[in-house]
């Protein structure tokens, strides 16, 4: 079919196409699901029909024939039901010379089918749409078999200025039939190929038939060599064949993980198996975030300790080295936090319901019983050593004890038996005081100072009373049962959770209420952040939730499967840990709800708690009574691979050492009325966040760069005030001893700094802002002597010396033109031997280690590299925001990009192939690739201030090694023959059962 061209779709669609010299499909087809076979008959044969030679290189309406028409792009898989076709199919169809529309009923009911068509006249190439009639009738819309129209509406009517379908403009379409007793096969094809190179279909078919009768002449002459050919043809399409299936199948793979991970965090497993598998059949970046998300949120178990019954409470020892867990397999047992070594078992006639460590860390008070069963079973609250498990005291109580506490001098332990608050010397066991409430006491809590006693009761009070003697100094009266209370840091307030739906906090002296936050169901837990701003609080309406504790504001909100059980505060406040009867316990950020690690059990999480260092959470497996198996279990608090969260006011810039031992940071903290206070340049080991050395600065330091070993760190600073000029310094890495100073005259700032690969000198770089001039300065770095200096029309935002010294690079631009130059000079002799222009300011600039090559990031949302000699450009990555940052790979065969849109893209130098996409909090300050590729260190400024060091794998197999290590299961049968039929069932990870 070959329709008349309708001027009024020449819109502003039609600006950006691309020329006919240019398309990247010859063709689009477009067809229903139901066509599916017809189409893949149309795409083979028009990919495989070679023109005939006399007709090739011929001068038509369309620019010369071709040998071929190939490729034609055909969509496999299923448009997702969203409003629009997508940005993929979009562009293929901007991106096709013509349109094939497989024609039939099912197409005129097909939304996607009529959008595609319409989307493609918009693009002003309406006299390039052709049909092929499969089924129906053409032209039958109006009359009794209306039903069995083949033509969509959008090919029988033109399309307006508005881009819809005008029916007042009637077209008559024309088309090739393979409807039995039509048109054959062949000539339906012949035809469709005659309209899009321009020909007569007598022509072609005449050519053709002489073409066929010359290749079976040739064949009788030379069939052995033909039919070789014929099989390498055959195996080359073959394995394209199978190549496009593999990417298809991984494409699909990477989708269903994807899904599973968004629709049910707790199939977090599933998510990353199934990214593994997509992974395997070929590596995409699809894949490789999802796959990259699993394991930012799995922690790495470090300890599992098996119960024959669930574990309903458990606490780190107060230097984090061991855990003590209660079982209802009537044990109380402490081991080893790394590993899982048993030291000490203490057993019981009942079940252990509560745990707590001394202070000191040498004593384990352990409660057990059954409420109201004291007559047949017999409780105990039992003080021992927690290494060996010698009893030290065992306390006389009357019913089952259901919660425990120590003072925190450690002389005394509060308890709950049964409907009383009872409280005991540790060392003896003597009762110091007993308070008797109308309901069972649920929990105790000691006030910071240890003077006084919290205890929430079924009786529906909150209660403090004073430790020694029981006297009551404060009571809260709810609607419904007390089953949790904490003291806050300071010991001002109690927060108390309640049946009655809430979450509250009161003066622990006079029992003033001060907040509440109101849920759908019980609360069960209550905690307060360490700095006493904050109250986490767990219900049965499936959230965890964090509030302010004067007002009451809610903050974040984490929600679960099911009904959760308990939350803690990480000792920094930073997060909190909860745990729910959906079987998982999980980290979130305290502000905001950010979840950061998701741990899958076999059972409900009836304890979680955090050890001192706020590295591990402990996690106790088995929330019901009576309920079979349970666990310990001991796992990373963050899923995520950061290694350090450093406490900084405003961070500037943050560069890494070569050894990455090291980070530099350009910080300032904020003075009266905003302005700019403190101003200094530190030098912090990268682990451990220890503070090397610290230079406090006159002005702002926008930029630092270490010295090839090490040993010092140059920094460009702004000017505080007009006219005071800028300045680019050495001092030394450790002590933080100035060594030189260069002051830019008549300049506002030094934007960058490098050494030169002996250490010798540093180049630095900065200029005006306002006026859009800048300069470039090498100079010794010991005595701060100018060795040449270069003045530009642009702002110099990035300088770097070549690896062996003899160039440098100067990048740039004026942020008003928006204009931006990269420039590379001799370092010696200055003469320039490359530039390259853009359309925007170059941020960053960086060499390959060979220094053939150059890297950029610009404003213009791209990374480039171009030739270092000639600036050639050899490969370009488009991002989301601006590129202020690029470094090679050690091996220079790959370069990290880091933008705005606070991410770090890793691509291919030469060929410009994404390969990998890390995703921060917040903007990206300095990226640096480890010796052997494996990793990469970023330094990241999360939006909430400070800066984030964060590892992270890059190579594949590093990344499904890192995924099964952390992972606990395989796939299941079901869900293998569910993702991947067809295929015969092995382990993902050989690792894991």
């Amino acid at each position: 079919m070959k329709l008349p061209v309708n001027p009024s779709c020449g819109n502003e669609l039609s600006a950006d196409l691309p020329s006919r010299r240019t398309f990247k499909y010859w063709g689009f087809i477009s067809y229903a699901r139901e066509d599916e076979a017809s189409a893949e008959w149309l795409h083979r044969s028009l990919e495989r029909y070679r023109i005939p030679r006399r007709l090739v290189g011929r001068d038509g309406p369309e620019g010369r024939v071709p040998p071929r028409l190939f490729p034609i792009y055909r969509d496999k898989e299923e448009i997702p039901a969203s409003s629009d076709l997508g940005s993929v199919i979009k562009n293929a169809l901007r991106d096709s010379h013509s349109l094939f529309v497989v024609c039939s009923p099912m197409a005129v009911a097909s939304k996607w089918v009529n959008e595609e068509i319409r989307t493609f006249k918009q693009f002003g190439r309406e006299s390039r749409i052709f049909g092929l009639i499969a089924s129906g009738e053409p032209n039958s819309s109006s009359g009794v078999e209306g039903e069995k129209e083949c033509f969509p509406i959008a090919i029988r009517f033109g399309v307006g200025l508005d881009g819809q379908v005008d029916q007042t403009k009637p077209v008559e379409p024309i088309a090739a039939d393979i409807r039995k007793g039509r048109d054959s096969r062949a000539n339906a094809k012949l035809r469709l190929i005659a309209g899009v190179i321009g020909v007569s279909f007598d022509e072609l078919k005449q050519r053709d038939r002489r073409r066929r009768r010359l290749l079976f002449s040739a064949w009788s002459l030379a069939s052995a060599a033909l039919l070789i050919c014929f099989i390498g043809v055959w195996s080359w399409q073959q394995l394209r064949i199978t190549e496009q299936r593999k990417q298809a199948e991984s494409e699909r793979l990477a989708g269903q993980a994807e899904l599973s991970g968004n629709e049910n965090p707790t199939e977090l497993e599933r998510s990353a198996l199934l990214a593994i598998e997509s992974m395997r059949l070929e590596h995409s970046i699809g894949n490789d975030l999802v796959l990259r998300a699993a394991i930012n949120l799995m922690p790495r178990t470090v300890s599992t300790v098996r119960f024959k019954a669930p574990v309903p409470t458990l606490t780190f020892s107060p230097d984090g080295s061991h855990l003590a867990a209660g079982s209802q397999d009537k044990t109380a047992r402490v081991f080893e936090t790394m590993g899982g070594k048993e030291v000490s078992r203490l057993e019981f006639q009942g079940p252990v319901n509560a745990v707590a460590f001394s202070p000191d860390g040498r004593y384990v008070a352990a409660g057990s019983g059954l409420p109201g069963l004291g007559f047949r079973i017999q409780p105990a609250a039992t003080v021992f050593e927690a290494v060996g498990g010698k009893e030290v005291s065992r306390l006389k109580v009357q019913d089952a004890i259901e919660s425990l506490a120590f003072s925190p001098d450690g002389l005394h332990l509060a308890a709950s038996e049964s409907k009383s608050v009872l409280v005991f010397e540790v060392l003896g066991g003597k009762e110091v005081s007993q308070v008797e409430f109308q309901g069972q006491v649920t929990s105790v809590a000691f006030s910071p100072d240890g003077r006084y006693v919290a205890a929430g009761s079924q009786d529906n009070t909150a209660r403090v009373l004073e430790a020694v003697g029981g006297k009551e100094v404060s009571r809260l009266t709810l609607q419904s049962p007390v089953v949790g209370v904490a003291f806050s840091p300071d010991g001002r307030y109690v927060a108390a959770g309640s049946w009655d739906k809430t979450a509250r906090v009161f003066e622990a002296m006079g029992g003033r209420e001060v907040s509440q936050l109101e849920f759908k169901g019980p609360v069960d837990s209550v905690a307060f952040s360490p700095d006493g701003r904050y109250v986490a609080a767990v219900s049965w309406d499936k959230t965890a939730r964090v509030f302010e504790v004067v007002g009451g504001k809610e903050v974040s909100r984490l929600e679960f499967q099911d009904r959760v059980n308990v939350a803690v505060f990480s000792p920094n406040g930073r997060y909190v840990a909860a745990g729910g009867y959906d079987n998982t316990a999980r980290v979130f950020e305290a502000v905001g709800g950010k979840e950061v690690s998701l741990l899958k059990f076999q059972g409900p999480v009836a304890a979680v708690a955090f050890s001192p260092d706020g590295r591990y959470v402990g996690a106790g497996v088995g929330g019901a009574r009576f309920t079979p198996g349970g666990a310990a279990v001991v796992f990373e608090a963050v899923g995520g691979e950061e290694v350090r969260r450093l406490r900084f006011q405003h961070v500037v810039s943050a560069t890494f050492s070569p050894n990455r031992r090291y980070l530099a940071v350009g910080s300032w903290d904020t003075a009266d009325f905003g302005a700019i206070g403190n101003a200094a340049v530190e030098v912090l080991e990268t682990v451990e966040g220890k503070l090397v050395s610290r230079l406090e600065c006159q002005g702002l330091v926008t930029s630092e760069a270490f010295s090839p070993d090490g040993r010092y760190v140059a920094a460009g600073i702004e000017e505080p005030s007009f006219g005071a000029g800028a300045a680019a310094m050495v001092f030394e890495a450790v002590g933080g001893k100035e060594v030189s100073r260069l002051k830019f005259q008549d300049s506002q700032v030094v934007t960058s700094v490098d050494f030169s690969p002996d250490g010798r000198f540093v180049a630095a770089g900065g200029g005006n802002p306002p006026l859009g001039t800048g300069a470039a300065i090498v100079f010794e770095a010991a005595q701060g002597k100018e060795q040449w200096k270069r003045k530009f029309r642009y702002l110099v935002q990035s300088v770097a010396f070549s690896p062996d010294g003899r160039f440098l690079a100067i990048a740039g631009g004026n942020p008003l033109s928006r204009a931006g130059t990269a420039d590379v000079f001799e370092a010696a002799g200055k003469k320039e031997v490359s530039r390259l222009q853009l359309k925007d300011v170059v941020s960053s600039v960086a060499f390959s280690p060979d220094g053939r090559y150059v890297a950029i990031g610009s404003y213009d949302k791209t990374a480039r590299v171009f030739e270092t000699v000639g600036g050639r450009e050899v490969s370009q990555l488009e991002s989301q925001g601006p590129v202020v940052a690029v470094a090679f790979s050690p091996d220079g065969h790959y370069v990290a990009a880091g933008s705005r849109d606070n991410t770090v893209r890793v691509f291919e130098a030469v060929s410009g192939k994404e390969v990998s996409r890390l995703e921060f909090e917040g903007a990206v300050g300095s990226m640096v690739f480890s010796p052997d590729r494996r990793y990469l260190a970023t330094a990241a400024i999360p939006t909430e201030g400070g800066l984030m060091v964060r590892l992270d794998l890059l190579r594949r197999q590093d990344l499904t090694d890192e995924a099964c290590s952390r992972l606990t299961r395989n796939l299941t049968p079901e869900e293998w023959n569910h993702f991947l039929p067809g295929e015969r069932y092995r382990k993902t990870c050989p690792n894991l059962p």
